[in-house]
């Protein structure tokens, strides 16, 4: 499932000014807009990244890699942010205790985690698989079989944010003009 993050417009008048600038330049407007839009959204997707990472306590690697990018061309310029992948497993929010019980340890007292903050499941409890798998699980129904428990995916916890939403948007407008003022500038020193 992927979540679209961040949607830019630019105005039309101001694009037709710039046109007008790069008038005697061959393909001058195409490479300029397609340059600026992937400058914008390689910076959008790095902002987006640390920032999750930082709520989340996750490494910023982790997260850069569950979103992907769709960079504009020539002939299109359209740049696509997406942030995919599946429920992210409790364990890794920060549970706690991290180690599974060993046969002859006290009862536990349940599992804490971290999501924005410290909750705690009374009857949830670390457990290692077969496959070397560490989760955390809970028992359910009368057969009482044991269920991997999961938080949110990080699509959702972007999107959970509308003021991160609003902000980022703002922000990645304003870096659009700003990179396509320097494509302009280069192209123009280039010329």
């Amino acid at each position: 499932m992927a979540t679209e993050v961040v949607t830019v417009q630019f105005d039309e008048a101001r694009l037709r000014s710039i046109a007008q600038t790069l008038k005697g330049v061959k393909k001058g407007m195409p490479r300029v807009m397609s340059r600026a839009i992937n400058k914008t959204a390689t910076g959008l997707r790095t902002t987006i990244s640390k920032a999750l990472a930082k709520e989340l306590q996750f490494k910023v690697g982790t997260v850069r890699k569950s979103i992907g990018l769709a960079k504009a061309t020539q002939k299109i310029w359209r740049a696509q942010l997406d942030l995919f992948g599946n429920r992210i497993p409790l364990y890794n929010f920060g549970a706690k205790p991290r180690k599974p019980r060993q046969a002859g340890d006290p009862a536990g007292t349940g599992i804490t985690y971290k999501i924005r903050q410290r909750k705690t499941l009374a009857h949830a409890f670390t457990q290692r698989m077969k496959s070397g798998h560490v989760g955390i699980f809970s028992r359910l129904g009368r057969k009482k079989q044991i269920t991997e428990l999961f938080g949110p995916s990080l699509g959702q916890v972007l999107a959970k944010d509308d003021a991160r939403m609003v902000r980022l948007t703002e922000s990645s407008a304003s870096k659009l003009e700003k990179n396509i003022d320097i494509q302009v500038g280069l192209i123009l020193a280039k010329a």
